[in-house]
C-alpha cells in the first residue's frame, strides 16, 4: 500500500535525521569493529529450564532464551494478535508483513474433497501488516487480506502483495489506500496442492525483473502464465516469474525442500536444504541439479552439486536462512555469516561460508567512510573457486521444547527477526494431520538485537522519498535499505536517474556492491549500454564480472540493441576467466546468442564452435572436487545450449570436417552428442575411426540409443567388449528408451562373456543386465549362476532376482531355495514363486507354506493377491490366508445392489460407516435409504439426508473425494434435529426438525434410478443419538458383535428399553442378505480400523519396545541391524535404498517418534510416501512408491525390483492409498538385543 505523500519539509527533516542517525551508527560500528577485531565467535550459553511445562506464555518463553554476550531477544508479536505465523517480509517502508496458517495441515493427497472445499470457501488465515516492527515493545498488526487458507508464499510489492493461495499465485491489491486489499488477480495458476507444507514459497525479488520461488518435493504442477504458456513444474524446484505473470522459468532442480533463500548484496544466491544431510545451505547456480529427493533432474547428464557440509546441523527440518551483511548488522565475528533456523532442535545455528577453497583474508576489509556513508561489504575479497562451510557455535538456544523457529530474516534495523511456530508438534509427518496435540492458535515473532544496535524508530519510507534521494539510499549501509532503493528505482521506472547510475557503474572507486546495484537499476530501466557492462566485465571482483555477463545475457533475451559481435567477444573473454562462475555466465550468454540467430551461417555456427571447444578445454583447478564438478557442470550448460539448436551444431560439423585437426575431434564429438538421435549418432560414428581413445560415457550412451543403425552397431559391438561399458549401460538403463532393441546385442555379449569366463564379476554382470534389461534369453545361464556350487548368498540372490524380473517359470529352482535354511534367499524365492506365471507355482508355494515365517507368508499372499484372478487354488489361498487384503462390501451401481436390512428408525438414532465411492458421485450413491422415506446420499458430492416431503433436512458443506475412504455419520436427537459428521468431526446441524418414523431402510439402497457404486466397511446403526466424542472415539475401532444381524428383533430402534445397542452391524464377511450384484470383495486399500483388542495389544507392544529402546545398546551392531533391516529402503549419509525418506536426522525427535513411525507406519507419513496403487485393465494390482508420471505412463518403485513403467493405456484406476509404503512388523522380527542395538544407533542420527 502506498501511503499519502507528506510535505517536502517533512521529508527534509526526516532525511537530515537519517544522516545524523547514520553517522551515529558508523561511530558505533567503528567502535564495535575495534572491540571484535580479534574476537572469536562465542555461542549462546546453555539455557535455564523453565519453571513450568509448555505451553508457556510469550513472556515465560522469553525467559528461556540464551544468546551470546552483548545480544538480547525481544518479543515483537504473539497470539492473540495473530498466530501460526509462517514467515515475514519487509516492504519499502520498513513495514513487516506476515501471514497465518491456522488451517494447516490439509493435504489434497489425503483429503482432496476437503482441500477443494476449503479453498473454494476460504479459511481463517490472514495476511497481516505490522506498521512499526522495529519499535520497542509488542506490536499489533492490521489485516491486509483475509479469508485465506495456508498461504505459504508472501511478497509485498508496490500497493499490494503476491500471495500463494490454492493452486495460484495471486496479487492482492489495495486500490484505495485504506490499507486493506480490495481486489486480487491470479498471476500464475496450475500449482499442485497435494502437500500443504510444500506449496509455492520463498518469494524473493532478484535482479532482471524476476521474483524467485520454490516448490516442495511431493507437489505436481502445470504452471500457466498470463500468456497461456504451460510449464510442467513437478517436485522440488526453484523457479522465477515476472510480476506481470507473463514469464515463468525453472532455474534449479532439487534438493528436497528449499525452506531458506538469500540473495546477497553482490547478487549471489544461496539456498537451504530442509533435510540437511550435509547440505544445510549451498550456493545456487542457475540451471544446476541438487541431489537428495527423487530422480527429477534437468538432464540425465546434469552433475549433482557436491556436498559442502563436513557435518550435519541435527534434525530433519532446517527452515530459515539469513545472511548478516551490511554496516549496521551484527558486529565483528557475527557478521558475514549465515544464520540457520532449526525448528527440530529448537535453535538458531551459524555457518560461515568460505567462498573459495583458499581461506578468505577477512582482515583486508574496506573501512566505512563517514563522509560518504558507504557500507562495509567485504568488497576487496577476491573469491576463489568452490566453497567450504565452517560450523560455528549455536547462536540462540531455548529450553522451551515448543520453540520452533521456522523462518528468519534481517530487518530494516539490522536485527534478526525469528518466526516461532510455537508448537509441541513440528514435523508434518510426526503425528496424524488432525492430532489433538497440534497447536492451532499460538505463534510468536522475536527479534535478536546487539547492544550496539539502537531501536530504530525512523526507518525511511522509500515509497515517499524523491527519485533523486533514492540514490542516497542506494549507497546506504543497511541491506534492507539498499535493496528497497534499487527495487523502488525500477518499480517507478525512474529513468531520469540513468545518467547518474551509469556514472556509478563506471566509477571503479565506488564499492563493488554499489556498482552492481546501479547496474541492476539500469537493467530494470532498460538503459544498459556497452560502457557500463565493459566497466564491470573488467573489474577485479568476480561478482562484478559475473553480473556484467548476466545483464548482457538478459539484454539479448530482451532483444536490446547491444551489438551482437560485441556480445560474442564479451562471452569469449568470459570463457577465458579464471573464475568458474564467470565462465559459466559466459556459457549462458552464448546460449542466448545461439537462439535468436535467423540463419545457419555466422554467427550461429561460430557460437556452436565456441561452445563445443570451450568445454573440451577447461581451466585447471587446484581442488579436484571442484574441478570435476565445474568441468561437468559447464559441459552440461554447453550441451544444453547446443541441444536447443541441433541444426547449428550440424552445420558446424559439416564445415570442413575432413580438414579439421585431430585436436578438435573432442569438440566435434561433443557437438555430435549434443545433437543426439540418429543424426548425432551417425556423425559421431563417422568421427570414431580418427579417435585414438575409447568412447566417453556420453558417446557410448548416444550410440546405444540407436543400436540398429549400422555404424552405431559396429562401434557398440567393439565398445561392449569392455565390461566397464556394460556396467555403464546398466547404470544408465533409465536413459535408454528402447531396451528391446538393445536386448539381442546385450544377450549375445554377456552370454559369450560368461561362457568364456564364468568369473564372479561376469556372473554379477549377467544378473544385473538380465534384470535391468529384462533379457529373457538368459534363463539357463541365470539358473546355473543361482545353483553354482560354492556361490555366495549375494550372488545367488542376484540371480534369483533376475530370474523373477525376466518372468522365469523355473518353479523347481524357486521351490528349492524357498525350502532352504537361508532366510534371505527364501524371501526372494517365495517372491519369485508368487510372481511366476505357472500352474505349478501355487502348489509349490503350498508345499513350503508350513515352514514360512508370518512375514514371508504375508509377503507371498500380498504378491499373489495382486495377480489377475484365475487359478482357483490361488483364490483360495488369498481368501483363506489373508494379508493386508481384507473384506469390504462392494456395490457396483446397479438398481438392485444393496443389503436387504429392512430396518425401522424411530426416535433418536445414529448411522455411521466407512465409505469409498467411485468417481461420478451423486444422489444415486447412498449409504441407507427406504422407498419414499429417507435417503442418506451424496448429491453433488456432498453428504446429505433427504427426508421425503421436506427434502434435504441437512447438507454437508464439504464434498467427499471419490476413491478415498471417508467416515460418514448422521444422527437424530430426541428433538428431531439431525447432525452430519465427516471423519469424526461435526460438519453441520439441521435447522429444521423431523420426528417421524423411517421404515424399510436398506444399506446401500438408492431411491433414484441406478444404485450406489463403491465400497463399505464397518457399518453401524444405533438406537441412540451418539455424541461427537463417541463417534470420533470409535470411528477407527472395529466393534466386536454379532455381524450382519441385529442384536434386537425385529429391527426397530424403539425395542431395546433405552439401552444403547447396535441395530445393525455390517463388517468383514458378514453383512446380511446381499441383494443383486452386491458382494464381498477383498482389498488392501482399507480404512484405518483396528479392534479394541488390537488397540490394547498395540499399547502393550509400545510399552514392550519402549523398554527395549531405552536400554543401552551396541552402536556397531545397531548399524549392522539398520543396514540389514532398514537400509534396504532408507539411506543414511547417502548410503542405502531410495524408496523411503532419508533418515540422517531421524533421532532428533526422540524415541517416542521413532516408535510411532516404526510400529504404526500408516498413522502419519509424508504424502509422497503413501503407497500408490495401480489397477490394470488386465486385473493386476501394482503397489509401490510413486516415482514419476507423464502423459504416457506412471512409474512405480518396489523393493528389490526394477522401476516399473505402467502405460496409462493399460491402467484402469490409480491413486494413493491410506497405507504407507513402509511395512509393519519390522521390530517384531528382531531379537530383543537387536532392538536395543538398533535404537542405540538410531538415536545417534541427529
Amino acid at each position: 500500500m502506498i501511503l499519502p505523500a507528506k510535505h517536502a519539509k517533512e521529508r527534509e527533516v526526516r532525511f537530515s535525521f537519517r544522516v545524523i542517525s547514520h553517522i551515529s551508527r558508523v561511530a558505533v560500528l567503528l567502535f564495535t569493529q575495534n572491540v571484535f577485531a580479534d574476537a572469536t565467535f562465542v555461542g549462546a550459553p546453555p539455557p535455564i529450564q523453565p519453571l513450568k511445562q509448555s505451553p508457556l506464555s510469550p513472556e515465560a518463553e522469553l525467559a528461556t532464551f540464551r544468546v551470546p554476550p552483548g545480544f538480547k531477544v525481544e518479543l515483537v508479536a504473539a497470539e492473540p494478535d495473530g498466530g501460526k505465523f509462517v514467515t515475514v517480509a519487509f516492504d519499502h517502508a520498513g513495514r513487516m508483513w506476515t501471514m497465518t496458517a491456522f488451517e494447516y495441515p490439509l493435504d489434497a493427497n489425503e483429503a482432496p474433497a476437503e482441500a477443494k472445499a476449503l479453498f473454494a470457501h476460504g479459511g481463517r488465515d490472514r495476511v497481516l501488516v505490522f506498521d512499526t516492527p522495529t519499535r520497542a515493545g509488542r506490536q499489533k498488526p492490521r489485516t491486509f487480506a483475509e479469508g485465506l487458507a495456508i498461504p505459504l508464499g508472501l511478497l509485498p510489492y508496490k500497493n499490494g502483495a503476491f500471495v500463494q493461495y490454492d493452486g495460484e499465485i495471486r496479487f492482492y491489491e489495495d486500490t484505495n489506500g485504506d490499507g486493506r486489499a480490495d481486489k486480487f488477480a491470479p498471476v500464475l495458476t496450475g500449482f499442485g496442492i497435494e502437500d500443504s507444507h510444500l506449496f509455492p514459497h520463498q518469494f524473493t525479488r532478484a535482479p532482471g525483473g524476476w521474483i524467485l520461488m520454490a516448490q516442495g518435493a511431493f507437489n505436481y504442477s502445470k504452471v500457466k502464465t498470463e500468456h497461456g504458456d504451460v510449464t510442467e513444474f513437478n517436485k522440488t524446484k526453484l523457479a522465477r516469474f515476472t510480476p506481470d505473470g507473463k514469464r515463468f522459468e525453472i532455474i534449479g532442480w532439487g534438493p528436497c525442500n528449499i525452506w531458506g533463500l538469500v540473495v546477497d548484496r553482490l547478487g549471489e544466491i544461496f539456498i537451504q536444504e530442509a533435510n540437511d544431510q550435509g547440505w544445510p545451505m549451498m550456493p545456487f547456480l542457475e540451471g544446476a541439479s541438487y541431489p537428495l529427493c527423487g530422480d527429477d533432474v534437468p538432464r540425465p547428464y546434469a552433475p549433482p552439486f557436491p556436498k559442502l557440509g563436513e557435518r550435519e546441523m541435527g534434525g530433519t527440518g532446517l527452515s530459515g536462512l539469513a545472511y548478516s551483511e551490511g554496516g549496521d548488522s551484527f558486529p565483528g565475528e557475527y557478521r558475514d555469516v549465515f544464520y540457520i533456523a532449526n525448528p527440530i532442535t529448537g535453535r538458531i545455528q551459524v555457518i560461515r561460508l568460505h567462498r573459495g577453497v583458499e581461506s578468505l583474508n577477512r582482515s583486508t576489509v574496506e573501512a566505512v567512510s563517514v563522509s560518504t556513508l558507504q557500507p562495509f561489504d567485504g568488497s576487496t575479497n577476491m573469491f576463489g573457486n568452490g566453497w567450504r562451510l565452517e560450523h560455528l557455535p549455536d547462536f540462540v538456544l531455548s529450553s522451551d521444547p515448543w520453540f520452533r523457529p521456522v523462518s528468519i530474516h534481517f530487518g530494516p534495523d539490522g536485527c534478526l527477526y525469528i518466526v516461532d511456530w510455537y508448537n509441541k508438534i513440528i514435523s508434518h509427518n510426526e503425528v496424524p494431520r488432525n492430532h489433538p496435540e497440534r497447536d492451532k492458535t499460538r505463534g510468536r515473532i522475536w527479534r535478536v538485537r546487539h547492544e550496539s544496535q539502537p531501536h530504530d524508530t525512523n526507518v525511511p519510507n522509500l515509497y515517499l522519498v524523491s527519485d533523486a534521494d533514492l540514490l542516497d539510499h542506494l549507497g546506504a549501509e543497511n541491506t534492507w535499505e539498499v535493496n528497497a532503493a534499487w527495487q523502488e528505482i525500477v518499480d517507478r521506472h525512474a529513468v531520469s536517474l540513468a545518467p547518474k547510475l551509469a556514472n556509478i557503474v563506471t566509477d571503479d572507486s565506488q564499492p563493488v556492491d554499489l556498482r552492481i546495484r546501479a547496474l541492476w537499476c539500469l537493467e530494470g530501466l532498460g538503459r544498459v549500454g556497452p560502457a557500463q557492462i565493459e566497466s564491470l566485465a573488467t573489474a577485479k571482483h568476480r561478482a562484478a564480472r559475473k553480473e556484467a555477463l548476466r545483464v548482457a545475457r538478459g539484454a539479448v533475451a530482451e532483444s536490446s540493441r547491444l551489438p551482437v559481435r560485441w556480445q560474442l567477444e564479451l562471452a569469449k573473454r568470459g570463457l577465458a576467466d579464471s573464475d568458474r562462475l564467470v565462465r559459466q555466465e559466459a556459457i549462458r550468454l552464448l546460449d542466448e546468442l545461439l537462439e535468436p540467430v535467423p540463419t545457419l551461417g555466422p554467427p550461429a555456427t561460430e557460437v556452436a564452435s565456441i561452445l563445443a571447444r570451450a568445454v573440451t578445454r577447461s581451466p585447471m583447478e587446484p581442488d579436484p572436487k571442484w574441478r570435476g564438478y565445474f568441468d561437468s557442470f559447464e559441459s552440461y550448460l554447453a550441451r544444453l545450449a547446443l541441444e536447443k539448436r541441433p541444426s547449428a551444431a550440424a552445420a558446424w560439423l559439416d564445415e570442413n570436417e575432413a580438414g579439421e585437426p585431430r585436436a578438435q575431434l573432442p569438440a566435434r564429438a561433443f557437438a555430435a552428442v549434443a545433437m543426439a538421435g540418429t543424426q548425432g549418432a551417425k556423425r559421431l560414428a563417422a568421427l570414431l575411426p580418427r579417435f585414438q581413445r575409447g568412447l566417453t560415457s556420453e558417446e557410448l550412451l548416444l550410440l546405444a540409443t540407436v543400436p540398429n543403425e549400422p555404424a552405431a552397431n559396429t562401434a557398440l559391438n567393439s565398445a561392449l567388449a569392455d565390461p566397464a561399458n556394460l556396467r555403464l549401460l546398466y547404470d544408465s538403463r533409465g536413459r535408454l528408451p528402447d531396451h528391446a532393441a538393445l536386448a539381442p546385442l546385450l544377450t549375445d555379449t554377456i552370454r559369450a562373456r560368461v561362457k568364456n569366463d564364468p568369473s564372479d564379476a561376469n556372473l554379477d554382470l549377467l544378473a544385473k543386465l538380465a534384470a535391468g534389461f529384462h533379457l529373457t534369453g538368459l534363463e539357463s545361464e541365470l539358473t546355473a549362476a543361482a545353483t553354482k556350487p560354492g556361490a555366495n548368498t549375494e550372488r545367488q540372490l542376484a540371480a534369483l532376482r533376475a530370474l523373477r524380473e525376466t518372468g522365469s517359470t523355473r518353479v523347481d529352482v524357486f521351490g528349492r531355495f524357498a525350502a532352504s535354511g537361508n532366510d534371505v534367499l527364501r524371501r526372494e524365492a517365495v517372491s519369485a514363486l508368487a510372481s511366476a506365471k505357472s500352474d505349478a507355482a501355487v502348489p509349490a508355494l503350498l508345499e513350503v507354506w508350513p515352514s514360512l515365517t508370518p512375514a514371508l507368508r504375508k509377503a507371498a499372499v500380498d504378491r499373489l493377491a495382486g495377480s489377475a484372478p484365475g487359478d482357483a487354488a490361488l483364490k483360495r489361498l488369498v481368501a483363506e490366508l489373508g494379508s493386508s487384503m481384507k473384506p469390504v462390501l462392494r456395490l457396483n451401481g446397479g438398481d438392485g445392489d444393496y443389503v436387504d436390512t429392512d430396518i425401522t428408525l424411530r426416535g433418536p438414532f445414529t448411522v455411521e460407516c466407512w465409505v469409498k465411492l467411485d468417481p461420478g458421485i451423486n444422489n444415486q450413491d447412498s449409504i441407507l435409504a427406504g422407498p419414499g422415506a429417507l435417503d442418506a446420499n451424496f448429491h453433488d458430492g456432498r453428504f446429505r439426508v433427504w427426508a421425503g416431503a421436506i427434502n434435504d433436512i441437512v447438507i454437508a458443506t464439504k464434498p467427499i473425494a471419490p476413491e478415498a475412504w471417508t467416515h460418514v455419520a448422521f444422527t437424530r436427537d430426541g428433538d428431531g434435529r439431525f447432525r452430519l459428521y465427516l471423519n469424526g468431526e461435526l460438519e453441520v446441524m439441521s435447522q429444521a426438525v423431523e420426528k417421524r418414523d423411517f421404515e424399510h431402510l436398506k444399506v446401500g439402497y438408492s431411491n433414484p434410478n441406478g444404485g450406489t457404486a463403491g465400497e463399505f466397511a464397518e457399518f453401524r446403526i444405533w438406537n441412540v443419538c451418539r455424541s461427537s466424542d463417541e463417534i470420533r472415539a470409535t470411528a477407527n475401532l472395529t466393534i466386536e458383535s454379532r455381524t450382519g444381524v441385529s442384536p434386537v428383533s425385529p429391527r426397530d430402534s424403539t425395542l431395546t428399553g433405552g439401552t444403547p445397542a447396535l441395530l445393525y452391524h455390517g463388517t468383514g464377511d458378514s453383512w446380511g442378505n446381499l441383494h443383486g450384484a452386491a458382494h464381498i470383495e477383498r482389498t488392501s486399500d482399507l480404512p484405518p480400523l483396528q479392534t479394541e483388542a488390537e488397540a490394547k495389544a498395540l499399547d502393550t507392544k509400545f510399552a514392550q519396545f519402549r523398554a527395549l529402546a531405552s536400554k543401552p545398546g551396541d552402536l556397531a551392531r545397531g548399524e549392522q541391524v539398520f543396514t540389514a533391516t532398514c537400509g534396504v529402503c532408507h539411506s543414511v549419509h547417502a548410503q542405502g535404498g531410495k524408496i523411503g525418506p532419508v533418515l540422517d536426522g531421524a533421532g532428533a525427535n526422540g524415541v517416542e517418534a521413532l516408535l510411532r513411525n516404526i510400529l504404526t507406519p500408516n498413522a502419519a507419513m509424508e504424502a509422497g510416501y503413501r503407497q500408490f496403487r495401480v489397477e490394470t485393465k488386465a486385473g493386476e494390482v501394482l503397489e509401490g512408491l510413486f516415482v514419476s508420471q507423464d502423459d504416457n505412463a506412471i512409474v512405480l518403485r518396489q523393493l528389490n525390483t526394477e522401476d516399473q513403467r505402467v502405460p496409462r493405456s493399460n491402467i484402469k484406476r490409480a491413486g494413493f492409498t491410506r497405507l504407507s509404503i513402509m511395512p509393519e512388523g519390522l521390530l517384531e522380527g528382531l531379537k530383543p538385543g537387536d532392538v536395543s542395538d538398533l535404537f542405540a544407533y538410531l538415536k545417534t542420527l541427529k
